[in-house]
């Protein structure tokens, strides 16, 4: 044998290897007639808009599978990109692929639903495939694919253009390819969305980042992809900026919810889900719905140039009972808590009474300038235990200087059970005091009227609020 004629055994020899070999090839190509008649199963991938193997030429692929009496798991073409066959669809994720919907009634029962939206126009239209006098599908003269019109409209749509409408059957890797049996799938796409964190700032000195780049509220600090079903956002802060604290990522603009869980795709979203970026001017500690950081605030009040801010509605009632302070006329309350509009609810306070003329209370005794404000309390347990005569057991506030703020605070359904033996504490003598809530002026409306502004507007109390005295 001849060296010619043995390359050239060698070279039909791989041919046909590869022909035996081959699992998926495109259509179209001259000369595949042949090696086609080698599979059994044609699947047919429409992009829906998405094209394949970076051409946006190619917006249809056929794949020919041979495919044996037990079948073959379903090709899905995007777990395939190392083999070259992957799709694409720009400002878009691929949601899956997706059996053909078809129509249920009519003349067109049983067919694939195919739309298409003609130029100019936003709402697709029904259109089908054009078949000639033998009922066979009709293809254009050029690359050979079916083409489709719509009833009573004499214009030839290339399949190209056609969009076939997903049903809610998706086919996966599980799906099993059927032996002599076709098949017509379509990709089901959702719009790429921006996660966009949104700057919310009421301070007075413009906020500038370290390039010079100066912002103000509204403007978008960074954005991510939302990706999949839902998405969380990052609770640190997309920029820091001199002289301002970092408040929280909220969902809505007010402000009010925090962004602690992920965050769900929108069905209907077009555009960009936003969250917000709270920032405050000044030093601030931020006070959430966890044990210790309130427990710090309470514990925290009579350090000097101290500010909390409570980032969100605190339910305290799977937490343990807190210490009520003790409060010291030589060691006043210096703090500014601001509630952010926020309330504190079903919280517990215990006190041990110690020595004759101890004073106690959540916020102790105010000194000129502290600033209790835009905060609410709403089911407050205070019991206090002990054996003294000249105990002074307030639930808010010992006493407070002129000077001292407060601003849009509320307080509700407030129950102080004094377990005191030896005598009652020196404020409360029955239990139809009135003097139990705020103390230094005699009455707790008295003190309303001095501090709570005109009409008292800046302190509100309401509900059902008891003292329980047992000796």
């Amino acid at each position: 044998m001849t060296k010619r004629v043995r390359i050239w055994l060698i070279a039909l020899l791989a041919v046909i290897c590869a022909a035996c070999g081959f699992v998926g090839c495109s259509i179209g190509k001259p000369g595949a007639d042949e090696i086609l008649k080698a599979y059994n199963c044609n699947v047919t991938y429409y992009g829906n808009g998405g094209y394949f193997n970076g051409s946006n030429s190619i917006n249809v692929k056929n794949l020919y599978f041979q495919v044996g009496d037990s079948g073959m798991p379903f090709y899905d073409i995007p777990g395939r990109s190392s083999q070259g066959l992957y799709v694409q669809n720009s400002g878009y994720n691929l949601v899956g692929w997706f059996l053909p919907a078809t129509y249920e009634e009519g003349e067109h029962a049983g067919e694939i639903m195919y739309t298409y939206t003609p130029e100019g126009e936003q709402d697709p239209v029904p259109v089908y495939p054009v078949l000639d006098e033998d009922g066979n599908p009709v293809k254009d003269t050029t690359a050979r694919r079916p083409v489709y019109a719509r009833e009573g409209v004499d214009e030839k749509i290339n399949e190209r253009s056609v969009y076939v409408v997903p049903s809610d059957s998706q086919v996966t890797g599980e799906t099993m390819l059927e032996k002599d049996k076709d098949m017509v799938v379509c990709a089901r796409w959702e719009r790429t969305l921006q996660l966009e964190y949104v700057l919310v700032y009421e301070g007075e000195t413009p906020l500038t980042d370290a390039s010079g780049n100066v912002y103000e509220t509204g403007d978008v600090l960074r954005s991510d992809d939302f990706t999949g079903s839902s998405t969380s956002a990052s609770t640190s802060a997309p920029k820091t900026f001199d002289g301002v604290t970092f408040i929280g990522t909220y969902l809505d603009e007010e402000c009010t919810t925090l962004a602690n869980s992920p965050i769900a795709r929108p069905e209907d979203a077009t555009a960009a889900v936003r969250v917000y970026c709270k920032y405050m001017e000044g030093n601030w500690t931020v006070v959430t719905a966890d044990r210790s950081s309130l427990n710090t605030m309470f514990f925290s009040l009579t350090y000097p140039d101290t500010a909390f801010y409570i980032a969100e509605d605190i339910d305290c009632s799977n937490m343990s009972a807190f210490t009520l302070p003790q409060a010291y006329a030589d060691s006043p309350t210096l703090a500014t808590i601001d509630g952010g509009g926020h309330t504190i609810s079903n919280i517990s306070f215990t006190a041990r009474t110690g020595t004759a003329s101890s004073q106690y209370s959540i916020f102790g005794n105010l000194a000129s300038g502290a600033c209790i404000k835009n905060l609410k309390f709403s089911g407050v347990s205070i019991t206090a235990s002990g054996r003294s005569r000249e105990v002074s057991v307030f639930a808010f506030v010992n006493s407070a200087q002129e000077g001292a703020i407060f601003k849009a605070f509320e307080a509700e359904n407030i129950t102080l059970t004094l377990n005191i033996t030896g005598g009652q504490t020196e404020n409360i003598q029955d239990e139809n005091s009135a003097y139990w809530l705020f103390g230094g002026l005699g009455t707790d409306q008295a003190f309303i009227e001095r501090f709570g502004g005109e009409n008292g507007e800046n302190i509100r109390v309401s509900g059902d609020n008891k003292i329980i005295i047992n000796s």
